[in-house]
């Protein structure tokens, strides 16, 4: 992925054209025109692959900004240093905030099925299921065979007690996206190349259903969490994130087991549970989260806001340092 001034796209989509490119300030400036992005052969590709998590595929001759200078992949070394974009990049056009909190919910705490797309609240989290019936709402105006006719969305609460918002035509709308029954646990185009409030939204809504404030204490500081199992999924929360400004690594929690959970017939049994993984954002990237990105939660929002004192006696609000990483 690319940061242009189209959001976050592959280089292939950029042959041919001039774009606007962000890159890191510590090469001078903050952003530039290519003067033409052109395809120059089918070559071996390697993967760098980061402690962090970040990833990147690219060939022999391209050359990486580390510490010790630009260094041509080929000639990198384990346990080498490279950049991360220092600063805010670009942001594509498309969508808005809504379509952002929407498929951000239905990603972290939504499903998909063959007749609806649904979006799930539990407990605390019933009081942001109207913005998100909202935010469904607006997304799903003007779909159908009848585009002027409204059709009104809201939650609804189950007898478990679980609230719920559904839409069929939700499910069309994020069908064109790619999202589908057998998959949606990954961050779509649409959003990659969407407008910055599109992003936000986006990223406001996934750590809204699954995201956590951890460490309370300057021992251990503050962090900003996002559980998932699908490390492709928290891959491209990491791209998003770092559009932002934001760094963030990738911390496998716990490896396939057998769980013992219910089995629908009043009795339990042991099933086999995918591995577990979680973005962590810490130091100064806390103050970032919060200050460009933030909860839905008023409970959320107010937990990372009371971390200041915290914060600042583990001497966190003093600035940033240049973020680097170490391929492994």
């Amino acid at each position: 992925m690319v940061y242009s001034g189209d959001g976050l796209v592959p280089i292939s989509e950029l042959v041919g054209k001039t774009p606007a490119l962000s890159l890191d300030s510590r090469a001078g400036a903050e952003g530039s025109f290519a003067i033409k992005v052109w395809q120059s052969g089918v070559k071996p590709v390697y993967r760098l692959v980061t402690r962090e998590g970040y990833t990147l595929k690219l060939t022999a001759d391209h050359e990486i900004f580390t510490t010790r200078g630009k260094v041509a992949t080929s000639e990198l070394k384990r346990g080498d240093r490279i950049r991360l974009l220092d600063h805010k990049g670009y942001f594509g056009s498309l969508g808005d905030r809504n379509l952002g909190l929407t498929l951000g919910w239905l990603t972290g705490d939504g499903h998909i099925d063959v007749k609806r797309a649904v979006l799930s609240f539990y407990g605390e989290d019933h009081k942001v299921g109207p913005i998100l019936a909202e935010a469904t709402q607006s997304v799903v105006a003007g779909t159908g065979q009848r585009p002027t006719r409204v059709y009104p969305t809201g939650m609804h609460i189950t007898k478990e007690g679980r609230g719920i918002v559904q839409s069929t035509r939700l499910r069309d709308v994020v069908r064109d996206f790619g999202l589908t029954e057998n998959d949606w646990h990954y961050v779509p185009d649409v959003v990659y190349q969407g407008t910055e409030d599109m992003q936000r939204g986006y990223l406001q809504a996934l750590f809204g259903a699954d995201g956590t404030v951890a460490g309370k204490d300057s021992k251990k500081g503050v962090s900003v969490r996002l559980n998932s199992s699908y490390p492709a999924l928290l891959e491209g929360v990491q791209r998003l994130l770092l559009n932002f400004g934001i760094a963030s690594r990738i911390h496998l929690r716990r490896g396939e087991r057998m769980t013992l959970m219910p089995d629908g017939k009043g009795g339990s049994k042991e099933y086999k549970t995918l591995p577990n993984y979680e973005v962590i954002i810490g130091k100064d990237n806390v103050l970032r989260f919060r200050d460009e990105i933030g909860f839905l939660s008023e409970a959320k929002n107010a937990t990372l806001a009371g971390q200041d004192s915290v914060l600042q006696q583990a001497g966190l609000l003093q600035g940033s340092l240049p973020c680097d990483l170490r391929p492994s």
